[in-house]
């Protein structure tokens, strides 16, 4: 029972599965056969690339065009970006500066504020233009590659 009073993070070990205890609950992932639960891969998306993870469309911009708000696809000013682009896992020491917010902010805090546990959090990748972080995937664009109204080209960028 001292279990499910520990403090939020404290993790548990098995041979095939690890138990987290996050806030008011319990989380169990089994462990993946190379030992690990996240691959430390790095990937290179280039300009109209399409792969097992993303689609990446560049086109010019329409009037009155309307960018996504949905998680799994960003729309970004194209013109900014510097191909290829280079996915990988967040790492301790990564920045960005979120959409919507001032300054600049750690991706370990912003994580935390968004309650991510840390299986999910292990997880996370980022989507870098010129090793400056453009995408917390999933979760937030970087303010600096935002869409303006100077915008003539756009990236659209779809998670699959």
């Amino acid at each position: 029972m001292q279990t499910l009073d520990a403090s939020s993070g404290k993790q548990f070990n098995s041979h095939s599965h690890r138990l987290l205890k996050d806030r008011k609950k319990l989380i169990i992932k089994a462990i993946e056969a190379n030992g690990d639960l996240v691959s430390e891969n790095y990937q290179v998306i280039t300009n109209n690339h399409h792969s097992d993870l993303f689609q990446v469309e560049v086109f010019e911009k329409e009037p009155n065009f309307k960018f996504s708000t949905a998680n799994d696809l960003v729309h970004l000013d194209a013109d900014k970006l510097q191909f290829p682009l280079q996915l990988r896992t967040w790492a301790d020491g990564d920045y960005f500066y979120p959409l919507g917010m001032q300054g600049k902010k750690k991706i370990s805090d912003f994580l935390i504020d968004e309650k991510i546990n840390l299986f999910e959090k292990q997880a996370i990748q980022v989507l870098l233009s010129d090793n400056e972080i453009v995408w917390v995937v999933g979760y937030r664009i970087d303010d600096r590659f935002k869409m303006t109204d100077k915008t003539k080209n756009i990236a659209a960028i779809q998670l699959k």
